[in-house]
């Protein structure tokens, strides 16, 4: 029932862009009112039946008045198997889960990490201030927790794919959004209504990453131009611009969480560096090879352990002494020959033996890992393989922020079906908690504010749209 409105909401998006072609105020107003609506109606419709007669009579009646093609053409399918998947459940998709895990599994090749190292997990090892703070959320279950009562903003300035979107960590309502347009926006969504504070141009090629800094004053933006800009939160000014030789496409990039003067940058030649925000230089020894391009990297909380991922399928780790500013014991600490892994996320989770890690990635093809970090070095234990649909493109995923107030371990993943996927990582079957549909093109991130009231997600033809949460 809840997930009714999604559905039709999905239904509309596929559409709007054929509605007024050169109105773009008119299709964000659109699917906002269209949200709106169905929101407000659907608590009063309880007849499974008419829902479903609904759906099929909305969708024959799109059809017919735009053409079933407009459809055809971005599922790769007919127009009635696309209104089937359309209206599929999140058991539906579970019943998907179960039948493609093992297909998946199979096919993978690991060989750094043999298959008995995968550990069991159970909620009795949650700290006590972990089983404590789930009084708060006042016994609901994941499914009430993650429920979404709508559409709270929904963004369409940029020219094209939206390749990165990420809130702010420590401000509920700072928005930052990066595009193939090269263009960098800074968003403030709350109070309503959401406003664009800054759109900064600078880049002439397509944003690839970006990143916030730990205090919210920078971000950090990779590009295919051959360059990486810090830019200053506070006027919107771009402070520095590393230049990188030509031909160089920089694919992924980070701050070090402990001091922000040092950055993290992969690049299409398979080099992975870290450089100095004041000075605009390398470090010197501070440099991964890598086996294929550098399509994604992490640090730890500490700062103390990075991992990067390459377009080959490996995934490497190294030590960084921030005192000397030099990485050591690099090595291989994940291999999947089958493809290519696309993104990198760190998070620490409080037990009763004290702190643990975990890293989250995105491994073509279709497949969402969650490794357990053992040791100082950065070894990975595999916790968790969670299915997503990702055959060939970058998307990203990441920890939802709050991980000890309520039971469950969560994570939120983008996917090439045009849905965003919510998993709870303890559970061992019906990991799905909600699937979010409104967009009509791959979805290529997903982000969570810091108080998870809301939740954004951005595709391939440049919608952004903010999910509002319920809050009952």
């Amino acid at each position: 029932m809840s997930t009714t409105w999604q559905v039709l909401l999905a239904l509309d998006a596929r559409y709007n862009a054929h509605r007024t072609p050169n109105n773009l105020q008119f299709k964000t107003l659109y699917i906002r009112r269209r949200s709106q609506l169905l929101r407000d109606n659907h608590p009063t419709e309880n007849d499974v039946n008419i829902r479903k007669q609904y759906l099929r009579l909305r969708s024959s009646l799109l059809a017919s008045r735009y053409g079933a093609n407009l459809v055809d053409s971005r599922s790769n399918g007919s127009h009635a198997s696309r209104m089937n998947s359309i209206s599929e459940s999140a058991d539906s998709f579970a019943d998907w889960t179960r039948r493609n895990t093992t297909i998946a599994v199979n096919q993978i090749l690991i060989d750094d990490i043999p298959e008995t190292n995968l550990t069991t997990y159970s909620t009795s090892s949650l700290s006590n201030v972990s089983m404590a703070s789930r009084a708060l959320a006042m016994g609901r279950s994941l499914e009430e927790t993650y429920a979404f009562s709508g559409v709270h903003h929904i963004f369409d300035h940029h020219k094209g794919s939206v390749t990165r979107i990420q809130f702010a960590p420590n401000d509920r309502s700072l928005l930052a959004t990066c595009g193939r347009d090269g263009i960098l926006a800074i968003c403030q969504v709350l109070p309503t209504p959401a406003t664009i504070i800054y759109r900064l141009k600078g880049h002439t090629a397509a944003i690839n990453d970006m990143q916030w800094s730990s205090i919210n004053d920078l971000l950090v933006t990779a590009s295919s131009d051959s360059s990486i800009r810090i830019w200053q939160i506070s006027n919107g000014k771009c402070m520095r611009v590393i230049e990188s030789k030509d031909g160089v496409e920089n694919l992924c990039c980070c701050f070090h969480p402990s001091n922000n003067n040092f950055i993290a940058v992969g690049n299409n030649q398979g080099i992975l560096q870290i450089f100095n925000v004041s000075t605009g230089k390398a470090l010197k020894n501070c440099v991964i090879k890598c086996y294929g391009r550098s399509m994604c990297v992490a640090f730890d909380e500490t700062g103390s352990i990075l991992w990067t991922g390459d377009n080959r399928g490996n995934i490497l780790a190294a030590t960084f002494d921030m005192t000397t500013g030099k990485l050591h014991s690099c090595k291989r600490v994940f291999s999947n020959s089958n493809g290519s892994v696309t993104s990198l996320s760190f998070r620490y989770r409080s037990t009763r033996d004290g702190r643990e890690g975990y890293v989250l990635a995105n491994v073509i093809p279709n497949l969402l890992f969650v490794f357990k970090v053992v040791g100082a070095s950065g070894k990975l234990v595999v916790r968790k393989r969670l299915p997503i649909r990702q055959k060939t493109l970058s998307l990203h995923s990441s920890f939802c922020p709050i991980v000890s107030q309520r039971q469950g371990f969560c994570v939120v993943s983008a996917s090439e079906d045009m849905c965003v996927y919510i998993y709870d990582v303890d559970r061992e079957v019906r990991t799905l908690i909600n699937k979010l549909q409104g967009h009509c093109s791959v979805v290529f991130d997903a982000s969570f504010n810091t108080d998870e009231s809301l939740l954004a997600s951005c595709d391939q033809q440049g919608l952004v749209i903010v999910w509002q949460r319920d809050s009952r």
